[in-house]
């Protein structure tokens, strides 16, 4: 049997960024209260699986600029060079993701601002040609908003409602702060974790749990969006933690595949989607699960369930010895599609139906990767019979396979 794990992925080909517009809105029905900060500004975002882009005003227009707490400073784009007056220094090489090499030109920032928020504090920024992006988004992206903007204020993604807010941090920053003991104090925000920073770059990290408990340090980057993706582990973590089971993609970018199961603080996810890159990063495909707020100078970040908590990976196990493919769906396994040539369907399994048992087993026990490693072995039995149970509407049926029922591997498939 070949084993094969299939998704369908749209990657962006720069830095994976974030995509929406809409205008700054301060909520009229707010009522500031002695926990909740001040919304300062809020802002309508594109649904579904999308990058998320806010509109920042500069010499009388508005542009698209991307909101991303994986980059450590805000950018402009190079079609907007000749408005940002003199440059600062020489200009320097950086690296993309993929490990492009760009050039990187740095400017004292012009008047400009995120809806009512003023951006003048960041300093300097940096100018990009981000063509790149611009083309994988096909719009226009004329900046990135960075942490050096991002990490003054209290974030919120809600994406449920499509909104993302910025409230004003009321993090106690004097001397003696880091002696009062930890509270969660906005318990309505959902599960608190702590953030630490990146000692170079600044870039958010949030600590994770991996298979057989391995610990991650996770770069938490709202810039990466590939959909159904949930992030990237480092080389050295994802040879050490992931299945046979590899993700065929078009594009060929980086390898992928499906992790049995992973943590964020008492949240736990099964059969999450992740490339092998640079380093370990959890994009928007994960933070979509979630209500999510960033607390960046309280240094915590606030995860709460949202209606896709338990949405199915976009990934499919082919099973060619019986020539059906499964999929999860919370926590059920079913037929997604099925070969009517193949041994399931002789033997009336069909399109739709809903794997509840293998052997006495709750199937539901199983992730996919487990899964298909397990049935990958079924041919090699001597005389055993696999009885499968399965449901379809009212109907429960048994279904059981021996020896010859089985296709044998296709050695030669890869």
């Amino acid at each position: 049997m070949r084993k094969i794990i299939s998704s369908s992925f749209v990657s962006l080909c720069f830095c994976v960024f974030s995509f929406s517009a809409g205008c700054a809105t301060v909520p009229e029905s707010y009522s500031p209260t002695c926990t909740e900060p001040e919304v300062l500004a809020e802002f309508k975002i594109e649904g579904g699986a999308k990058p998320i882009l806010l509109p920042v005003t500069f010499d009388g227009k508005e542009y698209d600029f991307i909101l991303d707490t994986g980059a450590t400073t805000t950018v402009f784009d190079a079609s907007l060079k000749d408005k940002l007056g003199k440059r600062f220094l020489w200009p320097k090489k950086g690296k993309a993701a993929g490990g492009k090499t760009i050039k990187v030109e740095l400017f004292r920032i012009p008047h400009a601002y995120l809806g009512p928020l003023n951006m003048r504090d960041c300093g300097l920024i940096a100018v990009i040609d981000l063509e790149l992006v611009s083309s994988a988004l096909a719009r226009k992206a004329h900046g990135i908003i960075g942490m050096d903007f991002l990490k003054k204020y209290v974030v919120r993604i809600d994406f449920d409602k499509a909104t993302v807010s910025f409230l004003k941090s009321k993090r106690d920053t004097g001397i003696f702060s880091f002696l009062k003991p930890e509270k969660n104090e906005h318990p309505e925000w959902g599960q608190p974790l702590s953030i630490k920073y990146e000692f170079l770059s600044g870039l958010p990290l949030v600590k994770g749990r991996i298979v057989n408990d391995v610990p991650v340090n996770f770069v938490i980057d709202t810039g990466h969006v590939i959909p159904q993706v949930d992030g990237d582990l480092k080389s050295r973590i994802f040879k050490k933690v992931c299945s046979k089971v590899e993700i065929e993609t078009k594009e060929g970018f980086n390898k992928a595949a499906v992790i049995n199961k992973f943590s964020i603080g008492s949240f736990e996810y099964r059969d999450a989607i992740f490339y092998e890159s640079n380093q370990s990063s959890l994009g928007l495909g994960f933070l979509r699960r979630h209500l999510v707020t960033f607390d960046f100078q309280g240094r915590k970040m606030y995860l709460k369930k949202g209606e896709h908590f338990d949405r199915p990976t976009d990934a499919h196990i082919s099973i060619e010895n019986l020539g059906f493919e499964l999929r999860r769906h919370r926590n059920n396994i079913f037929v997604d599609s099925i070969d009517p040539n193949g041994p399931a369907y002789k033997k009336g399994i069909r399109q739709d139906d809903v794997l509840l048992k293998v052997y006495d087993q709750d199937i539901s026990s199983y992730g996919l990767v487990e899964l298909v490693e397990f049935l990958s072995q079924l041919h090699k039995g001597e005389d055993e019979v696999i009885t499968f149970t399965i449901n379809r509407g009212n109907e429960t049926k048994h279904v059981s396979f021996g020896k010859n029922d089985i296709v044998p591997e296709n050695n030669g498939a890869d």
